[in-house]
C-alpha cells in the first residue's frame, strides 16, 4: 500500500523540475518585454508616430493564423528548447522598434525619418508575429508533454500561472527601473537581457521520443491543416459562434490600445511611471481574469460568463468617462484593473467555449485564434485611424462594439438552445426507436 502511494505521488511530479526551468526563464523573457511594450505608445507618441502602436498590433495578429500551417512541422522536425527559444524572438517586437524610436531622440541616424521607421518596425513585426505564433504552441505543447494522467490540470495551470506573472513583475521592473538611465539605453539593457535569458532555453530538455521528431512533408502538412480548417468552420455550432467571438476578441483588443489613451488623456501627457501602475492593476485583473471566468463556467452556463464579461465592459466604459472628465488619476487605474479582468476572462471564455461547446479537436482552436485574429487586425485598423484623436472617439468606439457584442451574443444563445431542443427531440426518438 504504501509502494502504491510512493508511486502515485512519483507521477504526479514527475518532470516538474524540467518544468519549472523552462517555464521560470520564458517568464522572465516575456518580463523584459512588458518593462519595454507598456511604454512603446509614450515613446511612439513623443515623437508624433502613434499610428505605429496599433499597427504592430494589427501585424503581429494577421500574421499568425498563416504561421499556424507550418508550427506543427518546426515543432516536429527541432527540439523543443530549439522551438521555444525561436518562439522568445516575439519578446524583441515591441522592444526593437522602440530602441529605434528612442535612439532617434538622441541623435539623428539615416533610418530617422517616418517612413523607414515605420517600414522597418513593419517587417520586425512581421517576424515577431511568426515568433508570437510558435511561442504559444510549443509552450503549450511542451507543458503538455511532460504531463500523465497523474498531473496533466496541475501542471498545465502552473505552466500558465507561472507565465502569467511577466505582467506583474514586467511592471514592477518598469516602474522602479525605467527612469534611471536614459530610455534608449533602458531599452538597450531590456533586449541585452533577452538575449541573455534566451540562451538557457537552448537547454530545455525534450522528452519526446525521438520517432515523434520526424521530417515532415509541409505541403501535405498545409494541405491536411486546410482541410481541417474547413471542417471546422462548416460546422453549424461552430458558425454560430463567430460572430460573437469576432466582436468579443475586438473588445478584448482594447486592453492594450485604450489604456495608454485614456492615460494620456487624463494627465494631458505620457508618463511612464504612471503608465506602469496603470498595467500594473491590468496584469493584476489578468492574473484573476481567467481564473474566475473557469470557476464560473465551472457552475454555470458558459453564456453567463459572456454576459459578466460585457457587464465588466460596460463598467469600464462608465469608468473610464468619469477619470477621463475629471481626471481622476485612481480611477483611471482601476479601470485598467477592470479591463485586465476582461482581457484574460474572455481569453479564457473563447477557449473553453470550444471544449465544452464545440469540440476538442485541435483545429477548432486554431480556426478560434484564426477569428480572434481578425479581429484584432480589424481593430488595429481602426485605431490607427483614430490614433490622431481624443480618448472619446476611442469610448464611442467601445460603446458601438458593446453594443454589437451584446446583438450576437443573444443570437449565439438562441441558436445554442434551439440546437440543443433539436439533439434532445432526435435523442428522444432514438430511443423510443430503440425500445420498438
Amino acid at each position: 500500500m504504501l509502494e502504491q502511494i510512493d508511486m502515485d505521488k512519483v507521477k504526479r511530479f514527475e518532470h516538474i523540475g524540467k518544468l519549472l526551468y523552462c517555464c521560470f526563464f520564458c517568464m522572465l523573457c516575456y518580463s523584459l518585454q512588458i518593462a519595454g511594450k507598456n511604454i512603446t505608445y509614450n515613446i511612439y507618441s513623443q515623437a508624433n508616430l502613434t499610428f505605429i502602436y496599433p499597427m504592430q498590433f494589427g501585424i503581429s495578429h494577421f500574421i499568425s493564423p498563416f504561421a499556424l500551417l507550418f508550427v506543427d512541422a518546426i515543432i516536429s522536425n527541432f527540439r523543443m528548447g530549439f522551438v521555444i527559444y525561436l518562439g522568445t524572438f516575439n519578446a524583441f517586437t515591441y522592444l526593437l522598434g522602440s530602441l529605434m524610436v528612442a535612439s532617434c531622440s538622441e541623435e539623428q541616424y539615416f533610418f530617422c525619418n517616418p517612413y523607414t521607421l515605420t517600414i522597418t518596425i513593419g517587417i520586425e513585426t512581421f517576424f515577431g508575429g511568426i515568433a508570437n505564433c510558435i511561442f504559444y504552441v510549443s509552450y503549450a505543447v511542451y507543458a503538455n508533454s511532460l504531463t500523465n494522467s497523474y498531473n496533466k490540470q496541475l501542471y498545465l495551470g502552473i505552466a500558465y500561472s507561472i507565465l502569467s506573472t511577466c505582467q506583474v513583475l514586467g511592471n514592477t521592473i518598469g516602474y522602479l527601473f525605467s527612469n534611471k538611465v536614459s530610455i534608449f539605453h533602458y531599452y538597450l539593457f531590456l533586449v541585452i537581457g533577452i538575449l541573455f535569458i534566451q540562451f538557457f532555453l537552448l537547454f530545455v530538455k525534450d522528452i519526446r521520443p525521438k520517432n515523434q521528431r520526424q521530417s515532415l512533408i509541409f505541403t501535405q502538412l498545409i494541405k491536411q491543416q486546410l482541410d481541417q480548417l474547413k471542417i471546422a468552420f462548416s460546422y453549424p455550432k461552430f458558425q454560430s459562434l463567430i460572430p460573437y467571438t469576432l466582436f468579443s476578441s475586438m473588445l478584448q483588443g482594447c486592453y492594450f490600445n485604450v489604456l495608454p489613451v485614456l492615460l494620456k488623456g487624463v494627465l494631458g501627457k505620457t508618463d511612464n511611471q504612471k503608465s506602469f501602475i496603470m498595467f500594473f492593476f491590468g496584469g493584476v485583473g489578468s492574473l484573476l481574469g481567467g481564473f474566475i471566468s473557469g470557476r464560473i463556467g465551472h457552475w454555470t452556463s458558459l453564456f453567463n460568463v459572456a454576459w459578466l464579461q460585457t457587464f465588466l465592459v460596460c463598467v469600464f466604459c462608465v469608468q473610464s468617462l468619469y477619470s477621463y472628465a475629471d481626471k481622476i488619476l485612481f480611477m483611471t487605474y482601476t479601470s485598467g484593473l477592470n479591463l485586465g479582468l476582461t482581457y484574460s476572462g474572455l481569453e479564457a471564455l473563447h477557449a473553453m467555449m470550444i471544449a465544452k461547446l464545440i469540440n476538442k479537436e485541435n483545429y477548432y482552436y486554431v480556426a478560434n485564434s484564426a477569428v480572434c485574429s481578425l479581429a484584432s487586425t480589424l481593430i488595429s485598423v481602426v485605431f490607427i485611424f483614430l490614433s490622431k484623436t481624443t480618448f472619446m472617439y476611442y469610448l464611442y468606439f467601445m460603446v458601438i462594439l458593446i453594443f454589437f457584442n451584446i446583438t450576437f451574443l443573444v443570437i449565439s444563445q438562441r441558436k445554442f438552445k434551439s440546437m440543443k431542443k433539436i439533439s434532445l427531440i432526435n435523442t428522444e426518438q432514438t430511443d423510443s426507436l430503440t425500445k420498438e
